[in-house]
């Protein structure tokens, strides 16, 4: 079985990216695929707070997840309570949320410290997510105040103009 190409060595493409990969392949070049690289990373953390909303959205998700399978595999002893799929997810979402119903919980120590992990992270998460929606309040502030100076400056560069052609008027 023959190469057509010499085996790829690191030290040839030290810089690669999706986009440098689509370039130099002649059946993609010119497609759209030359700019992922830089359209992904831009997309999601244009803007800092709505990187940061990604972000807390994909690691709750995770946790949930992560947490549920962790949980349905630790809580294995018979007087244990969380017995299917469902109740370990039901569990993980009520346990990040720190909501606790309690109609579900972990009876083994193992159980009890992925609890203690994910009842942690949650406030962290919720935290963060309650900063995002405050800087989503601060943002709209923030443009009517841009607003507001953008009209002062033009009211200032006007009486300014006023006050050259007076001057001038005056010397005269």
């Amino acid at each position: 079985m023959g190469l057509d190409r010499p085996p790829f060595q690191y030290s040839q493409r030290p810089n690669l990216t999706v986009g440098s990969i689509c370039k130099d392949d002649p059946h993609i070049a010119g497609s759209p695929c030359r700019s992922i690289d830089k359209a992904d990373s831009q997309f999601l953390f244009l803007n800092r707070s709505k990187g940061t909303f990604a972000s807390v959205a994909m690691m709750a998700f995770v946790l949930i997840v992560f947490s549920s399978i962790t949980i349905l595999n630790c809580e294995t002893a018979p007087e244990s309570n969380i017995k299917t799929a469902s109740d370990a997810l039901w569990w993980s979402f009520v346990t990040i949320t720190t909501v606790g119903y309690g109609d579900f919980y972990p009876t083994t120590t193992l159980g009890r410290i992925i609890a203690v992990v994910l009842m942690t992270a949650g406030v962290g998460l919720f935290c963060t997510f309650t900063a995002y929606v405050a800087s989503l309040f601060l943002q709209e502030e923030e443009k009517g105040q841009e607003k507001r100076e953008d009209q002062i400056l033009a009211e200032l560069k006007s009486i300014r103009e006023r006050l050259d052609r007076i001057e001038i008027n005056t010397k005269k």
